[in-house]
């Protein structure tokens, strides 16, 4: 387990009925991906201000997760919580890379993800530090442009990242 301030801490991992989970700190906020959504739906990007607390926090996070001697693997918007004191949290540490390699870019699980799988991800080879710094990248542009990085759709951001055409995604 990670023990960083802007990083949920993992309380129990098991199984019941077949199913595993995790079980972590419960993070009172607003998941980022939803931030995101809010604004593009009223035509607006998320204010500088709050993107760049974003992005420092989920930073920080990153680094605590990786000093740690662990990788996050999964990193998307959806485990970034803007918490209503301002504090940014990081979730679901390591949990979604046990999924990657059982999941095509279509299923749901994987859907909302795409954008952030670094090309090594994609193409089913080690993940590395460097992995989890590709997605927190996608982050920021999708903060500062209020477009994904890779493209919209998962089969446009798996074809995008693997091709290396980002460039024109944005």
């Amino acid at each position: 387990s990670v023990d960083h301030q802007y990083v949920a801490r993992f309380r129990e991992i098991g199984s019941a009925e077949g199913e595993h989970y995790v079980a972590t700190d419960w993070i009172y906020g607003m998941d980022v991906a939803r931030l995101i959504a809010a604004n593009r739906a009223q035509g607006t990007t998320v204010p500088m201000p709050i993107a760049l607390t974003i992005i420092c926090h989920a930073a920080r996070s990153i680094a605590g997760v990786h000093a740690g001697g662990l990788m996050h693997l999964g990193f998307a918007p959806r485990h970034v919580i803007l918490t209503p004191a301002g504090d940014v949290v990081t979730t679901d540490v390591g949990i979604f890379s046990a999924l990657l390699s059982e999941l095509s870019p279509r299923e749901c699980a994987l859907a909302e993800r795409a954008a952030y799988v670094a090309p090594e991800q994609w193409r089913r080879l080690s993940s590395t530090l460097a992995s989890d710094v590709w997605a927190l990248a996608a982050l920021c542009i999708e903060l500062v442009s209020g477009q994904p990085a890779a493209g919209a759709s998962p089969e446009a951001a798996e074809a995008n990242i693997i091709s290396g055409n980002l460039a024109r995604a944005v």
